[in-house]
Formats: C-alpha cells, structure tokens, sequence
C-alpha cells in the first residue's frame, strides 16, 4: 500500500485555516518538486513550459497512488524536538530532504516573531517504508479544552446552549454549546461572549458584546437556552 504521511507540529497551535494551509503545502511539495526538476525550456508560442520527454515517474507510485487511492495520513507530534527528531530518523533510514520529505516552514510572524516548522510532508510511498519512521505516531487530533480547569470561578456566568437537531422528524438535542464570560482563560473568549462546542472546542467566530445578547441571539433560533451554575459538572 502507497500513502502520504504528513506529520503536523501540533505545539504550534495552528488555526483551523494555518493548519489546514500548511497540510497542503506539504500534500503538494512532491508534485511541486517534480515539476521543477522536469520543466526543461519555455515555450514562447503558447506562453507556457515543456515537461522533459524523459520525465519519469515510478509505475507503482502511478498505478497504486496517483491513480489509485491517493491515500494521505496526517499525524501529530507535540513539538519542535519531536520534529527533529522524526527527521533524524528519516535520515537514519537514508531518506533525504526535498527528495524523499519536505519540511514546511510557517515563515510569518505569526509564530514567535521566528520562522517555525509546521508540518514534515513524507513522499509518497509503500507502508513498510514510511512505518518503520512515522507508525507509532499518533492521529492528528484536537485537544478539547478542559472546561471546569478553564473556568473555574466563571461557571456561576455560563449558559448551557443546546442546538436542535436538524434533521427532520428529529428533536433531539445532540450540539452542546456555552457561553462563557470576558477575562477568560481561553484567549478567543476574551472581550466578550462566545459560543463554544463542549465536543470539538471549537469557537464560534461571532462575538456577543453581553450575556444577553448572546442569549437573545440563541433564543431567536429555538436553541434551549438554561443556566447552569454549579450544576454545570453534572450536566457535562
């Protein structure tokens, strides 16, 4: 079996957008690469580029993934050490950067004001090879917040929220949200309400300036809205 084993540097913290940003610049850096090597001359007639005649591609690599399953894994890793560390092993396995992986750099200041690693991109390649580096990695994964941890004092403040399920014929609650309070922990929460998934930790991007908007807000789109106080934990 051929698959892509994309490793993400997880201690960055990326946003949904970063992250899903440099995935594909590792995704693509193999077929950025080759075309590279095999562009040979510029062909002025139809403004564009002539590919080498001689180009080759592996016939196993074609058949299995480019026009098979186009199978791409993306792992974690917790941080920058743990980068080096897998490309050491690559190295051990006599792999060879820009050939064989690709490192993809984050090179805005978003970081740390520094370039950082964020994700090593492996070719494409047979399990048995790619395994031996990259196999007791774990899933790329979101950690979900620890929400009485994050709260703490701020639970009398929360409302449980919780969606309707959309499908018809169903009325099933099964979308937990809460509306926490400005001076949070959480930094996206800070100057204002938001609503937040209890199952993914994802945020809502719109920002309620009070508690009652927020709640007014949900109200207006038959979400049951309830105070939950010290009962927040059993609910949970």
């Amino acid at each position: 079996m051929y698959k892509q084993v994309i490793v993400v540097n997880k201690s960055l913290n990326m946003s949904p957008g970063k992250l899903g940003a440099m995935v594909a610049h590792g995704a693509t850096s193999f077929f950025c690469e080759w075309f590279k090597r095999n562009v040979v001359t510029s062909n002025e007639t139809y403004n564009d580029y002539l590919i080498n005649p001689n180009a080759r591609v592996d016939k196993e690599l074609f058949a299995q993934w480019i026009s098979g399953s186009f199978t791409k894994i993306v792992l974690e890793v917790e941080d920058d050490a743990a980068m080096k560390a897998i490309i050491e092993k690559a190295h051990e396995y006599g792999m060879v950067n820009r050939q064989d992986f690709f490192n993809i750099v984050d090179e805005s200041t978003e970081f740390l004001d520094i370039p950082q690693w964020a994700v090593i991109a492996f070719k494409p390649m047979e399990a048995e090879k790619i395994d031996p580096i990259t196999g007791d990695l774990s899933l790329y994964s979101k950690d979900l917040l620890d929400i009485n941890e994050v709260l703490g004092e701020q639970s009398k403040n929360i409302f449980l929220v919780s969606k309707p399920n959309m499908q018809p014929g169903e009325s099933t609650y099964d979308f937990w949200f809460f509306l926490a309070k400005n001076k949070s922990k959480i930094s996206a929460l800070s100057n204002g309400y938001r609503l937040v998934n209890l199952s993914t930790g994802t945020v809502l991007a719109k920002l309620f300036a009070t508690r009652e908007e927020a709640i007014t807000w949900a109200v207006s789109r038959d979400w049951k809205v309830e105070s939950v106080g010290e009962k927040f934990s059993e609910i949970k």
